[in-house]
This record gives C-alpha cells, structure tokens and sequence, in this order.
C-alpha cells in the first residue's frame, strides 16, 4: 500500500539540505525517458516529489535537475508534493504527469504549499507537461506552484523564476 510519501531521494525530509546532488535517478527508466518515474498503481499517495514527497525545513539548492514522470492523484511537484517552511533555490525540473483523476495540487517545482513560516522559491525553472486536455477533472494545477494554503502573502517569496506549462 502507498499510502506514504514518495521521493526521489527521501520520501518525507525535515530539517534536510540537498545540494548539488549530481545524482542520476534510473527508477523504472525506458530508454530516454525520464529519469525518475514514480507510478502508484492507481493507489492514492500522501505526495509525491522529484526530491522529497514532503519537505519540513527543507533547502533544495545550486543545481538540483529533475527530470520526472509521476502518475497519480494528489500532490504532486517537481522537487516535492508538499512543502514547508523550506526554500528551493537556483534548481531546474522537467516534469511529466500523468493524472489519475481527480487530480490536485500539482506544480512544477512544488504541489502544494502548507505553511506557518516561510517559502523561497528563487531561480528556479520548471517544465511541466500535464497528460489530460480535459482539465474538468482536475483542480489547482500551477507552472511552479498547485496550491497556497495557510499562508499569507509575505509568507512565500517567489523570485526570479519562471515556468513553462504543457497541456495535451
């Protein structure tokens, strides 16, 4: 049963720095496709992340690529599926998901925002390619970011990042 977190690295990191990692992940790999490819079966996850399915005081910084393709339902980011007080800095993700539906808080560096301190997001870049043109089924889907929530605006600080967004 994967009901936990899933991550490319730790399923569930609090209180972590991953700096150049330089890691290259052949999870289920196919050829030239993605490097880490997280498939659930159809069975609802916690979150899923390139990095981290959950991230608590989490510094993802300098370097960090994550080329990804996850299936599944809920939380899902290129670097993590759900974070907290942490910061990704100078990091790039590809991502590919294909949704089981109804999907939410999807983003291409992070799924969903839960917070009482503080995000930085600065001089990042995500792709994310999203496999369902009919998006009626789905909810909070973002370039960087799914979802905000219990946050303010001076809590998450985005800077000098962008995305690029892919539905077919």
């Amino acid at each position: 049963n994967l009901s936990g977190y899933i991550g490319g690295i730790v399923g569930k990191g609090v209180g972590s720095n991953i700096a150049d990692t330089g890691v290259n992940f052949e999870f289920n790999t196919v050829g030239s496709s993605a490097d880490i490819m997280i498939f659930t079966g159809g069975v609802s996850t916690n979150a899923q992340g390139g990095i981290a399915g959950y991230a608590d005081n989490l510094e993802i910084r300098n370097g960090n690529t994550i080329h990804a393709k996850f299936t599944g339902d809920e939380k899902i980011g290129g670097f993590a599926g759900e974070i907290r007080d942490s910061r990704i800095i100078n990091s790039f993700s590809d991502i590919e998901v294909v949704p089981l539906p109804p999907t939410s808080y999807v983003g291409g560096a992070v799924g969903n925002v839960t917070n009482d301190k503080s995000i930085i997001i600065e001089g990042v870049i995500s792709k994310l390619k999203f496999h369902d043109p009919s998006l009626s089924a789905h909810s909070k889907i973002g370039g960087l970011i799914g979802s905000i929530n219990n946050s303010t605006a001076g809590d998450v600080s985005i800077k000098n990042s962008k995305a690029l967004v892919d539905i077919d």
